[in-house]
């Protein structure tokens, strides 16, 4: 943190030069709670307080100056800094060239991109969210768009869903009131590989498939995408 303030504290001296005459407003923000462990994040919050309190050439209110980034503020500064970078932006800017990102989750596929104005648009049903900022004089709509049950998790529950599928009652289970399991032989595994899962509420047992051929493990690939 230290290394941080001290970095903010000579650009804008930089900057400024002989006209940093008084403290210059500051915002921090980190990321969101769901990227950031909360005792991290309470210890960031409370390293930020401090460091930044104490400077001379930084205007830092520890209540007004300090908060964490949204879902949509992320992906926007995601966007506008992969752009940025590769110089996709400037006064020139062809919004169908720039870069878009994708977001692979849990559950869904998010893709924030920018959109031509006039352009062709996307079905309403995948939109989640749009915003708009300005950059070198010019317009940029982001949107993004969700894909439900592409997400890392919900592909693989699917792609096993493909296998050959077994419903068994687990003696055990029943006997702590739990509910039924899935068993699952699949040719996606290592033959000495036996795996337990929970997902959606559902208890899985993944057992290999001996002898198992590549088509088969394709075969399932295939049918899922």
């Amino acid at each position: 943190m230290e290394e941080v303030a001290s970095v903010a504290e000579g650009q804008v001296v930089k900057a400024l030069g002989s006209r940093h005459l008084n403290p210059s407003p500051t915002l921090v923000k980190i990321s969101n709670g769901n990227s950031v462990r909360p005792r991290l994040q309470r210890h960031l919050f409370e390293e930020i307080r401090r460091r930044f309190s104490n400077s001379s050439i930084l205007q830092f209110d520890p209540e007004r100056s300090l908060g964490t980034l949204t879902a949509r503020e992320e992906r926007t500064l995601q966007w506008f800094a992969i752009n940025l970078l590769s110089h996709r932006l400037g006064p020139q800017l062809n919004q169908g060239n720039t870069a878009l990102i994708m977001d692979l989750g849990e559950s869904d596929l998010e893709v924030t991109l920018a959109l031509p104005t006039g352009g062709k648009q996307p079905p309403e049903a995948f939109v989640k969210e749009t915003s708009e900022l300005t950059a070198f004089g010019r317009f940029i709509r982001l949107t993004t768009l969700s894909f439900k049950s592409l997400g890392l998790l919900a592909a693989r529950n699917e792609m096993l869903r493909q296998s050959n599928v077994m419903w068994k009652v687990n003696d055990a289970a029943v006997e702590k009131n739990e509910s039924d399991f899935l068993t699952i032989n699949s040719g996606c595994l290592n033959p000495v590989t036996e795996a337990f899962w929970e997902y959606d509420g559902m208890n899985e047992s993944i057992l290999p498939v001996l002898l198992a051929k590549v088509t088969e493990c394709a075969m399932d690939v295939t049918v899922t995408f």
